[in-house]
């Protein structure tokens, strides 16, 4: 009888545990990526361990990049890629040319906060890319392209969805969401990049300072 009243505490103080990690997890505005590198190359022999807590890539990098001649601004960053979109065309930041602010939003087709979101960057590049804005959606997840692809449909999404590459590691995601502005040199102009998702207003008013920031104004 003893213990079987001592098993039901422990059941007891285990659901318990396990309703409170649920609920702290699901405070965040964001989804955390386990590791201090989401973006491992499957070529890495990696423990098994390791490659079960982290999302793995196919690197998509159809060339190895060169970094253009930019003065990475006040953060000593600079933006550039080689990599493919989600129709396998070759993309990179000459792509993109005349463009005058870059959003890059890394996401991941599992992120319950990067899809929800996803309406507001539309809305946000059809009102600003006249004005020069090109937003870039970076995803990693080898096994979501299916996912990708109709959440890209489902939204009625126009910007472009690019797979990650070696290119973007230089910027360490442990969060998704995350977004980071450049102007159109390739200059990162955030010190510290946007952890979590946002509502259409707020993006908005941050955009409007970056533009107008690019602009001289």
């Amino acid at each position: 009888m003893q213990k079987r009243f001592t098993r039901m505490i422990l059941a007891m103080v285990t659901a318990a545990a396990l309703l409170l990690t649920v609920f702290t997890g699901c405070d965040r505005r964001g989804d955390v990526m386990d590791g201090s590198d989401m973006f491992l190359d499957i070529s890495e022999e990696s423990p098994a361990s390791s490659v079960d807590s982290v999302s793995v890539v196919t690197e998509s990098a159809v060339s190895e990049s060169v970094v253009p001649e930019a003065s990475g601004g006040e953060t000593g960053q600079v933006l550039y890629f080689n990599t493919t979109d989600l129709d396998d065309n070759p993309v990179s930041l000459e792509t993109y040319a005349g463009a005058k602010l870059f959003m890059v939003n890394f996401w991941e087709p599992w992120c319950g906060p990067c899809i929800s979101e996803l309406p507001a960057l539309e809305q946000l590049y059809e009102n600003y890319k006249d004005q020069g804005l090109v937003i870039l959606g970076v995803y990693s997840d080898p096994d979501m392209l299916e996912e990708a692809m109709q959440l890209r449909t489902d939204n009625g999404l126009t910007y472009p969805i690019l797979h990650h590459s070696a290119d973007f590691r230089q910027f360490p995601i442990l969060y998704v969401p995350t977004t980071l502005f450049a102007d159109g040199a390739g200059n990162v102009l955030t010190e510290e990049p946007y952890i979590g998702s946002r509502s259409y207003e707020d993006w908005e008013q941050i955009v409007l300072e970056q533009l107008a920031a690019v602009n001289g104004e």
